[in-house]
Protein backbone atom coordinates (compact mmCIF):
# COMPACT_ATOMS: atom_id res chain seq x y z
CA UNK A 1 0.00 0.00 0.00
CA UNK A 2 1.16 3.56 -0.51
CA UNK A 3 3.35 4.92 2.35
CA UNK A 4 1.39 6.81 5.23
CA UNK A 5 1.37 10.45 4.37
CA UNK A 6 -1.08 13.13 4.55
CA UNK A 7 0.00 15.93 2.49
CA UNK A 8 0.46 18.46 5.74
CA UNK A 9 3.84 19.50 6.88
CA UNK A 10 4.36 18.89 10.92
CA UNK A 11 7.92 20.39 11.57
CA UNK A 12 10.78 20.00 8.72
CA UNK A 13 13.10 17.97 12.08
CA UNK A 14 10.58 15.87 13.64
CA UNK A 15 9.33 14.51 10.22
CA UNK A 16 12.63 13.44 9.29
CA UNK A 17 13.04 11.72 12.75
CA UNK A 18 9.80 9.80 11.69
CA UNK A 19 8.68 10.88 15.29
CA UNK A 20 5.99 13.04 14.62
CA UNK A 21 2.57 11.51 13.60
CA UNK A 22 1.00 12.46 10.68
CA UNK A 23 -2.18 13.70 10.98
CA UNK A 24 -4.62 16.68 10.35
CA UNK A 25 -6.51 15.15 7.69
CA UNK A 26 -9.97 14.87 9.80
CA UNK A 27 -9.73 18.08 11.61
CA UNK A 28 -11.50 20.98 10.69
CA UNK A 29 -10.53 24.56 10.61
CA UNK A 30 -13.10 27.30 9.70
CA UNK A 31 -10.64 29.60 8.41
CA UNK A 32 -9.20 27.65 5.34
CA UNK A 33 -11.17 26.21 2.43
CA UNK A 34 -10.28 24.11 -0.38
CA UNK A 35 -11.87 27.08 -2.65
CA UNK A 36 -9.89 29.98 -0.79
CA UNK A 37 -9.13 32.54 -2.90
CA UNK A 38 -5.89 34.22 -1.27
CA UNK A 39 -3.56 32.07 0.73
CA UNK A 40 -4.69 29.11 -1.02
CA UNK A 41 -2.48 25.69 -0.38
CA UNK A 42 -3.69 23.53 -2.57
CA UNK A 43 -0.75 21.34 -3.07
CA UNK A 44 -1.20 20.16 0.18
CA UNK A 45 -4.71 20.34 0.00
CA UNK A 46 -4.14 17.99 -3.46
CA UNK A 47 -1.88 15.90 -2.11
CA UNK A 48 -4.40 15.15 0.84
CA UNK A 49 -7.23 14.29 -1.54
CA UNK A 50 -5.57 12.19 -3.43
CA UNK A 51 -4.24 10.06 -0.41
CA UNK A 52 -7.33 9.57 1.25
CA UNK A 53 -9.90 9.32 -1.06
CA UNK A 54 -7.40 7.04 -3.40
CA UNK A 55 -7.71 8.76 -6.29
CA UNK A 56 -4.56 7.11 -7.70
CA UNK A 57 -5.80 6.42 -11.53
CA UNK A 58 -2.31 5.10 -13.15
CA UNK A 59 1.23 5.05 -12.62
CA UNK A 60 2.40 8.21 -14.75
CA UNK A 61 5.04 9.44 -12.43
CA UNK A 62 7.05 7.09 -11.65
CA UNK A 63 6.23 5.15 -14.84
CA UNK A 64 6.73 1.78 -12.05
CA UNK A 65 3.88 0.35 -10.13
CA UNK A 66 6.43 -1.37 -7.51
CA UNK A 67 7.37 2.12 -6.25
CA UNK A 68 3.77 3.11 -5.68
CA UNK A 69 3.60 0.31 -2.48
CA UNK A 70 5.22 0.11 0.50
CA UNK A 71 8.46 -1.01 0.98
CA UNK A 72 9.79 -0.22 -2.49
CA UNK A 73 8.57 3.54 -2.57
CA UNK A 74 10.33 4.26 0.82
CA UNK A 75 13.68 2.92 -0.67
CA UNK A 76 12.77 4.79 -4.05
CA UNK A 77 12.27 8.19 -2.60
CA UNK A 78 15.93 7.54 -0.29
CA UNK A 79 17.97 6.51 -3.48
CA UNK A 80 16.40 9.45 -5.75
CA UNK A 81 17.04 11.83 -2.97
CA UNK A 82 20.49 10.88 -3.05
CA UNK A 83 21.26 11.01 -6.96
CA UNK A 84 19.51 14.20 -6.90
CA UNK A 85 21.47 15.67 -4.47
CA UNK A 86 24.83 14.66 -6.11
CA UNK A 87 23.79 15.37 -9.33
CA UNK A 88 21.80 18.71 -9.06
CA UNK A 89 23.14 19.45 -5.47
CA UNK A 90 26.41 20.88 -5.79
CA UNK A 91 24.92 24.20 -7.59
CA UNK A 92 22.61 24.35 -5.07
CA UNK A 93 25.83 24.25 -2.93
CA UNK A 94 27.38 26.91 -4.69
CA UNK A 95 24.81 29.22 -5.12
CA UNK A 96 23.22 29.03 -1.20
CA UNK A 97 26.05 27.55 0.42
CA UNK A 98 23.69 24.56 1.67
CA UNK A 99 25.88 20.86 1.96
CA UNK A 100 24.50 17.94 -0.13
CA UNK A 101 23.64 16.50 3.11
CA UNK A 102 21.06 19.48 4.31
CA UNK A 103 19.64 19.13 0.58
CA UNK A 104 19.07 15.03 1.03
CA UNK A 105 17.52 15.58 4.62
CA UNK A 106 15.27 18.02 3.33
CA UNK A 107 14.11 16.30 0.74
CA UNK A 108 13.25 13.22 2.43
CA UNK A 109 11.56 15.32 5.17
CA UNK A 110 9.24 16.86 2.38
CA UNK A 111 8.29 13.56 0.82
CA UNK A 112 7.67 11.81 4.47
CA UNK A 113 6.10 15.13 5.85
CA UNK A 114 4.27 16.53 3.19
CA UNK A 115 4.10 14.42 0.15
CA UNK A 116 6.52 16.27 -2.17
CA UNK A 117 8.87 14.40 -4.57
CA UNK A 118 12.75 15.05 -4.66
CA UNK A 119 12.40 16.26 -8.11
CA UNK A 120 10.16 19.36 -7.17
CA UNK A 121 12.75 19.89 -4.57
CA UNK A 122 14.91 21.18 -6.96
CA UNK A 123 12.64 22.07 -9.82
CA UNK A 124 11.01 24.60 -7.43
CA UNK A 125 13.63 25.83 -5.35
CA UNK A 126 12.48 24.76 -2.32
CA UNK A 127 16.25 24.88 -0.79
CA UNK A 128 15.73 28.58 -0.38
CA UNK A 129 13.71 29.35 2.04
CA UNK A 130 11.02 31.95 1.12
CA UNK A 131 10.14 29.30 -1.31
CA UNK A 132 10.13 26.66 1.17
CA UNK A 133 7.73 28.49 3.49
CA UNK A 134 5.53 27.98 0.07
CA UNK A 135 5.44 23.87 0.06
CA UNK A 136 1.99 23.46 0.65
CA UNK A 137 1.21 25.56 -2.22
CA UNK A 138 2.90 23.82 -5.20
CA UNK A 139 1.26 21.15 -6.64
CA UNK A 140 3.49 18.15 -8.17
CA UNK A 141 3.77 15.36 -10.51
CA UNK A 142 3.00 13.06 -8.07
CA UNK A 143 -0.71 13.93 -6.96
CA UNK A 144 -1.49 15.67 -10.32
CA UNK A 145 -0.34 12.66 -12.98
CA UNK A 146 -1.32 9.64 -11.25
CA UNK A 147 -4.72 10.38 -10.67
CA UNK A 148 -6.07 14.10 -9.78
CA UNK A 149 -6.00 15.54 -13.34
CA UNK A 150 -7.58 12.56 -15.09
CA UNK A 151 -10.15 12.17 -12.47
CA UNK A 152 -11.23 15.97 -12.71
CA UNK A 153 -11.18 15.74 -16.67
CA UNK A 154 -13.29 12.46 -16.69
CA UNK A 155 -16.04 13.90 -13.96
CA UNK A 156 -17.92 14.57 -17.06
CA UNK A 157 -19.14 11.74 -19.53
CA UNK A 158 -17.43 12.20 -22.79
CA UNK A 159 -19.41 11.65 -26.04
CA UNK A 160 -16.51 10.27 -27.79
CA UNK A 161 -15.60 6.42 -28.18
CA UNK A 162 -11.68 7.62 -27.20
CA UNK A 163 -9.42 9.80 -25.26
CA UNK A 164 -9.16 12.22 -28.24
CA UNK A 165 -6.13 14.01 -26.31
CA UNK A 166 -3.94 10.62 -26.65
CA UNK A 167 -5.27 9.80 -29.84
CA UNK A 168 -3.87 12.08 -32.26
CA UNK A 169 -5.56 10.96 -35.49
CA UNK A 170 -9.09 11.47 -33.33
CA UNK A 171 -8.01 14.67 -32.11
CA UNK A 172 -7.10 15.81 -35.74
CA UNK A 173 -10.18 15.14 -36.72
CA UNK A 174 -12.45 16.99 -34.25
CA UNK A 175 -10.50 20.31 -34.93
CA UNK A 176 -11.36 19.68 -38.42
CA UNK A 177 -14.83 19.22 -37.58
CA UNK A 178 -14.70 22.64 -35.63
CA UNK A 179 -12.20 24.16 -38.39
CA UNK A 180 -9.49 24.67 -35.81
CA UNK A 181 -6.47 25.59 -37.70
CA UNK A 182 -4.12 22.14 -36.55
CA UNK A 183 -1.70 19.50 -38.47
CA UNK A 184 -2.74 17.80 -41.07
CA UNK A 185 -2.05 13.73 -40.98
CA UNK A 186 -0.38 12.97 -44.62
CA UNK A 187 -0.47 9.24 -43.45
CA UNK A 188 -0.52 6.40 -41.37
CA UNK A 189 2.01 3.74 -40.73
CA UNK A 190 1.64 0.76 -38.91
CA UNK A 191 3.42 -2.66 -38.97
CA UNK A 192 1.13 -3.70 -41.40
CA UNK A 193 0.74 -0.67 -43.70
CA UNK A 194 0.84 2.52 -44.76
CA UNK A 195 -2.61 4.84 -45.15
CA UNK A 196 -1.81 7.85 -47.50
CA UNK A 197 -4.41 10.82 -47.45
CA UNK A 198 -2.35 12.37 -50.08
CA UNK A 199 -0.20 10.90 -53.21
CA UNK A 200 3.10 9.49 -51.87
CA UNK A 201 4.52 11.40 -54.84
CA UNK A 202 3.41 15.08 -53.56
CA UNK A 203 5.89 14.24 -50.20
CA UNK A 204 8.14 17.13 -51.56
CA UNK A 205 8.57 19.16 -48.42
CA UNK A 206 9.89 18.51 -45.07
CA UNK A 207 8.05 16.60 -42.46
CA UNK A 208 7.76 15.24 -39.32
CA UNK A 209 6.61 11.95 -37.61
CA UNK A 210 5.56 11.19 -34.34
CA UNK A 211 2.78 8.25 -32.35
CA UNK A 212 -0.28 8.25 -33.16
CA UNK A 213 -1.05 7.88 -29.58
CA UNK A 214 1.48 8.92 -26.89
CA UNK A 215 2.30 12.18 -24.87
CA UNK A 216 4.72 15.11 -25.86
CA UNK A 217 8.24 14.80 -28.59
CA UNK A 218 8.86 10.98 -27.40
CA UNK A 219 9.49 9.00 -30.11
CA UNK A 220 9.05 11.91 -32.40
CA UNK A 221 11.54 12.36 -35.27
CA UNK A 222 11.75 15.25 -38.36
CA UNK A 223 13.50 15.14 -41.47
CA UNK A 224 14.54 16.82 -43.89
CA UNK A 225 13.01 16.72 -47.95
CA UNK A 226 16.54 16.33 -49.74
CA UNK A 227 15.59 15.52 -53.68
CA UNK A 228 12.08 13.55 -54.81
CA UNK A 229 12.02 10.44 -52.80
CA UNK A 230 14.84 11.44 -50.59
CA UNK A 231 15.30 12.80 -46.96
CA UNK A 232 17.96 13.53 -44.52
CA UNK A 233 17.18 12.88 -40.72
CA UNK A 234 19.42 15.27 -37.87
CA UNK A 235 22.37 13.29 -37.72
CA UNK A 236 22.93 13.33 -41.28
CA UNK A 237 21.56 10.30 -42.49
CA UNK A 238 19.52 9.81 -45.91
CA UNK A 239 16.81 7.58 -46.67
CA UNK A 240 14.69 7.01 -49.44
CA UNK A 241 10.88 6.90 -49.06
CA UNK A 242 10.70 3.46 -48.78
CA UNK A 243 13.38 3.05 -46.21
CA UNK A 244 12.44 5.68 -43.92
CA UNK A 245 9.05 3.71 -43.54
CA UNK A 246 11.18 0.88 -42.48
CA UNK A 247 12.92 3.18 -40.07
CA UNK A 248 9.69 4.88 -38.57
CA UNK A 249 8.57 1.11 -38.04
CA UNK A 250 11.81 -0.11 -36.06
CA UNK A 251 11.97 2.51 -33.70
CA UNK A 252 8.21 2.81 -33.35
CA UNK A 253 7.41 -0.10 -30.67
CA UNK A 254 4.58 -1.26 -32.47
CA UNK A 255 2.46 1.81 -32.40
CA UNK A 256 1.39 3.56 -35.01
CA UNK A 257 3.18 6.62 -36.80
CA UNK A 258 1.45 9.96 -37.76
CA UNK A 259 3.44 11.54 -40.77
CA UNK A 260 3.14 15.40 -40.91
CA UNK A 261 4.44 18.38 -42.64
CA UNK A 262 7.63 20.03 -40.55
CA UNK A 263 6.04 23.07 -39.57
CA UNK A 264 8.32 26.12 -39.65
CA UNK A 265 8.34 29.17 -36.83
CA UNK A 266 7.42 32.97 -37.03
CA UNK A 267 9.71 35.50 -38.17
CA UNK A 268 8.52 37.18 -35.27
CA UNK A 269 10.13 34.48 -32.63
CA UNK A 270 12.52 32.07 -35.51
CA UNK A 271 15.53 33.35 -33.57
CA UNK A 272 14.59 32.03 -30.52
CA UNK A 273 15.22 27.98 -32.15
CA UNK A 274 17.21 26.82 -34.91
CA UNK A 275 15.74 23.22 -36.17
CA UNK A 276 12.67 23.01 -33.60
CA UNK A 277 9.29 23.50 -33.84
CA UNK A 278 8.54 26.66 -31.11
CA UNK A 279 5.40 25.86 -29.06
CA UNK A 280 3.28 27.91 -26.83
CA UNK A 281 1.72 25.79 -23.81
CA UNK A 282 -1.64 27.42 -22.88
CA UNK A 283 -3.48 25.94 -19.98
CA UNK A 284 -7.77 26.47 -20.30
CA UNK A 285 -10.26 26.01 -17.77
CA UNK A 286 -13.67 26.43 -16.78
CA UNK A 287 -14.31 28.56 -14.25
CA UNK A 288 -16.76 29.19 -11.89
CA UNK A 289 -19.08 30.70 -14.10
CA UNK A 290 -18.71 27.43 -16.48
CA UNK A 291 -16.82 30.24 -18.69
CA UNK A 292 -13.53 28.86 -20.50
CA UNK A 293 -10.35 31.20 -19.06
CA UNK A 294 -7.00 31.39 -19.85
CA UNK A 295 -4.68 30.87 -16.77
CA UNK A 296 -0.83 30.54 -17.45
CA UNK A 297 0.80 30.20 -20.61
CA UNK A 298 4.31 29.55 -21.38
CA UNK A 299 6.80 30.13 -24.75
CA UNK A 300 8.34 26.23 -25.04
CA UNK A 301 11.50 25.56 -26.82
CA UNK A 302 12.52 21.83 -27.29
CA UNK A 303 16.60 22.00 -26.96
CA UNK A 304 16.26 17.96 -27.04
CA UNK A 305 15.16 18.71 -31.05
CA UNK A 306 18.22 20.60 -31.57
CA UNK A 307 20.86 18.41 -32.24
CA UNK A 308 23.00 21.11 -32.78
CA UNK A 309 23.10 22.35 -28.91
CA UNK A 310 23.70 19.22 -27.44
CA UNK A 311 27.28 20.25 -26.78
CA UNK A 312 26.31 23.31 -25.32
CA UNK A 313 23.13 22.58 -22.97
CA UNK A 314 22.29 19.60 -20.66
CA UNK A 315 18.63 21.09 -20.72
CA UNK A 316 16.02 19.00 -22.74
CA UNK A 317 14.01 21.75 -22.80
CA UNK A 318 13.68 25.50 -22.57
CA UNK A 319 10.96 28.05 -21.70
CA UNK A 320 9.41 31.48 -20.58
CA UNK A 321 6.26 32.57 -18.97
CA UNK A 322 3.97 34.79 -20.84
CA UNK A 323 2.24 37.46 -19.26
CA UNK A 324 -1.63 37.07 -20.18
CA UNK A 325 -2.36 40.44 -20.52
CA UNK A 326 0.18 41.78 -22.57
CA UNK A 327 2.13 38.53 -23.98
CA UNK A 328 5.00 40.01 -22.70
CA UNK A 329 8.09 37.41 -22.17
CA UNK A 330 9.41 37.07 -18.59
CA UNK A 331 12.92 35.24 -17.85
CA UNK A 332 14.19 32.12 -19.99
CA UNK A 333 14.98 28.32 -17.47
CA UNK A 334 15.39 24.87 -18.40
CA UNK A 335 13.98 21.94 -17.19
CA UNK A 336 17.33 20.44 -15.79
CA UNK A 337 17.73 19.94 -12.17
CA UNK A 338 21.34 20.73 -12.77
CA UNK A 339 20.89 24.14 -14.24
CA UNK A 340 17.93 24.74 -11.72
CA UNK A 341 19.62 27.94 -10.10
CA UNK A 342 20.11 29.54 -13.64
CA UNK A 343 17.66 31.70 -15.08
CA UNK A 344 18.22 33.95 -18.83
CA UNK A 345 17.44 37.39 -20.04
CA UNK A 346 18.92 35.69 -23.61
CA UNK A 347 18.65 32.59 -25.37
CA UNK A 348 21.82 30.77 -23.52
CA UNK A 349 22.64 29.48 -27.16
CA UNK A 350 21.52 31.79 -29.99
CA UNK A 351 21.67 34.96 -27.30
CA UNK A 352 18.35 36.55 -29.03
CA UNK A 353 16.63 38.48 -26.46
CA UNK A 354 13.85 36.91 -23.91
CA UNK A 355 12.67 39.18 -21.07
CA UNK A 356 10.18 41.72 -22.24
CA UNK A 357 9.74 40.27 -25.23
CA UNK A 358 6.55 41.13 -26.09
CA UNK A 359 4.52 38.48 -28.36
CA UNK A 360 2.09 40.22 -30.74
CA UNK A 361 0.34 37.28 -31.97
CA UNK A 362 -0.72 36.69 -28.73
CA UNK A 363 -4.30 37.38 -28.45
CA UNK A 364 -4.54 34.60 -31.65
CA UNK A 365 -3.05 32.10 -29.63
CA UNK A 366 -5.08 32.74 -26.37
CA UNK A 367 -8.11 32.45 -28.59
CA UNK A 368 -7.02 29.47 -30.52
CA UNK A 369 -6.50 27.94 -27.10
CA UNK A 370 -10.08 29.05 -26.10
CA UNK A 371 -11.71 27.97 -28.97
CA UNK A 372 -10.52 24.25 -29.00
CA UNK A 373 -11.62 23.92 -25.21
CA UNK A 374 -15.29 24.92 -26.60
CA UNK A 375 -15.16 22.11 -28.68
CA UNK A 376 -14.11 19.76 -26.35
CA UNK A 377 -16.68 20.76 -23.25
CA UNK A 378 -16.16 17.70 -21.29
CA UNK A 379 -13.16 18.48 -19.81
CA UNK A 380 -12.75 20.60 -17.15
CA UNK A 381 -8.34 21.55 -17.59
CA UNK A 382 -6.55 21.35 -20.67
CA UNK A 383 -2.98 22.02 -21.71
CA UNK A 384 -2.64 22.85 -25.34
CA UNK A 385 0.78 22.82 -27.25
CA UNK A 386 0.11 25.52 -30.39
CA UNK A 387 2.61 26.56 -32.88
CA UNK A 388 2.98 30.12 -34.10
CA UNK A 389 3.81 29.63 -37.66
CA UNK A 390 3.98 32.61 -40.74
CA UNK A 391 0.24 31.24 -41.61
CA UNK A 392 -1.20 32.03 -37.87
CA UNK A 393 -1.30 29.76 -35.30
CA UNK A 394 -1.79 26.67 -35.33
CA UNK A 395 -3.01 23.53 -32.97
CA UNK A 396 -0.81 20.71 -31.89
CA UNK A 397 -2.29 18.61 -29.30
CA UNK A 398 -3.84 19.17 -26.08
CA UNK A 399 -2.86 17.19 -22.96
CA UNK A 400 -5.88 16.50 -20.35
CA UNK A 401 -2.56 15.49 -17.89
CA UNK A 402 -0.66 17.92 -18.75
CA UNK A 403 2.76 18.78 -16.86
CA UNK A 404 2.57 21.52 -13.38
CA UNK A 405 6.25 20.82 -12.31
CA UNK A 406 7.60 22.66 -15.15
CA UNK A 407 4.96 24.94 -15.51
CA UNK A 408 5.64 26.06 -12.17
CA UNK A 409 9.41 26.13 -12.49
CA UNK A 410 8.38 28.73 -15.77
CA UNK A 411 6.00 30.94 -13.89
CA UNK A 412 8.55 31.61 -10.88
CA UNK A 413 5.65 30.95 -8.67
CA UNK A 414 3.21 28.32 -6.98
CA UNK A 415 0.18 27.31 -8.76
CA UNK A 416 -1.50 28.31 -5.46
CA UNK A 417 -0.94 31.70 -6.08
CA UNK A 418 -2.82 31.80 -9.13
CA UNK A 419 -5.99 30.91 -11.19
CA UNK A 420 -4.89 27.41 -11.96
CA UNK A 421 -4.91 26.43 -8.28
CA UNK A 422 -7.86 28.11 -7.39
CA UNK A 423 -9.87 26.68 -10.40
CA UNK A 424 -8.40 23.17 -9.32
CA UNK A 425 -9.73 23.70 -5.89
CA UNK A 426 -13.08 24.77 -6.66
CA UNK A 427 -13.25 21.55 -8.95
CA UNK A 428 -11.65 19.35 -6.91
CA UNK A 429 -14.51 19.09 -4.27
CA UNK A 430 -16.89 17.25 -7.46
CA UNK A 431 -14.36 14.03 -6.66
CA UNK A 432 -14.62 14.25 -3.14
CA UNK A 433 -17.58 12.51 -0.73
CA UNK A 434 -20.73 14.82 -0.29
CA UNK A 435 -20.61 14.58 3.66
CA UNK A 436 -17.20 15.81 3.91
CA UNK A 437 -18.41 19.06 2.59
CA UNK A 438 -19.77 22.29 3.81
CA UNK A 439 -21.89 23.62 1.30
CA UNK A 440 -19.95 22.51 -1.29
CA UNK A 441 -16.71 23.50 0.22
CA UNK A 442 -13.78 20.78 1.09
CA UNK A 443 -12.72 22.35 4.80
CA UNK A 444 -9.49 20.97 6.23
CA UNK A 445 -6.93 21.70 8.84
CA UNK A 446 -4.59 24.53 8.50
CA UNK A 447 -1.31 22.58 6.87
CA UNK A 448 2.08 23.55 9.34
CA UNK A 449 3.98 26.53 8.34
CA UNK A 450 7.36 25.27 7.36
CA UNK A 451 10.63 27.05 7.54
CA UNK A 452 14.01 25.71 6.00
CA UNK A 453 17.30 25.54 7.99
CA UNK A 454 19.08 28.18 5.50
CA UNK A 455 18.29 30.98 3.67
CA UNK A 456 20.07 31.54 0.55
CA UNK A 457 21.00 34.11 -1.81
CA UNK A 458 19.16 35.03 -5.04
CA UNK A 459 19.60 32.75 -8.09
CA UNK A 460 22.04 33.36 -10.92
CA UNK A 461 20.10 35.58 -14.08
CA UNK A 462 22.09 35.66 -16.86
Amino acid sequence: MLIDATGFAPDINRALSGKQALHGARHKSPNTTLASATGNHIGAKARWAYKKYGLFRSARYPPYKLVFHSPFQEAFVIMASGYLAWVAGREVKKSTGKSLFSQFREMNALWFGQMVDPPTYYAQELFRQERFAKTSQFLTRFETKNGILRSINEYLPSPLAADEMSDKALFARCCAEHRIPHVRTLAVIDQQQVTWNIDPAQLCFDIFCKRQKGKGAIGAEAFRFIAPNQFRDPLGRLFTLEQLISHLRQGSEGRSILVQRWLSNHDHIKDLAQDSLITFRVITCMNERNEIEVTDAMLRVLASLEPRWKSASIDGEFAAPIELPTGRLGLLTGDNMRTCCRRYKLHPITNAKVKDRVIEQWPAIATMATRCHAAFPHRLMIGWDIALTPQGPIMLEGNTKFDVMFLQRVQDKPSGEGRLGQLLAFHLPKLLPQHELQDGTLVVANPANATAANAAPARNVA
